[in-house]
């Protein structure tokens, strides 16, 4: 009894992360990932560590994220 309800649970939840992949993420966390790419690309000159190794981290992450989100807020259209 109680594996056909686990199976069920199993298959259930691979149909919706299926639909899930084909939808995106949706306009909300893409856009918190563009907030918080925006975020670390403005901050090392806002903040006044610009030109240090933590900036060009900080701004590489920054552009990950950007990337990332245009492509979430792509799929999710």
């Amino acid at each position: 009894h109680d594996g056909m309800a686990h199976d069920r649970m199993v298959h259930d939840g691979m149909a919706h992360g299926g639909m899930a992949m084909r939808h995106g993420l949706g306009a909300g966390p893409a856009s918190a990932l563009l907030g918080l790419g925006l975020w670390l690309i403005a901050s090392p000159p806002a903040l006044g560590y610009g030109g240090s190794a933590l900036a060009w981290s900080d701004i590489s992450a920054g552009v990950a994220l950007l990337v990332l989100g245009a492509v979430a807020l792509r799929g999710s259209g």
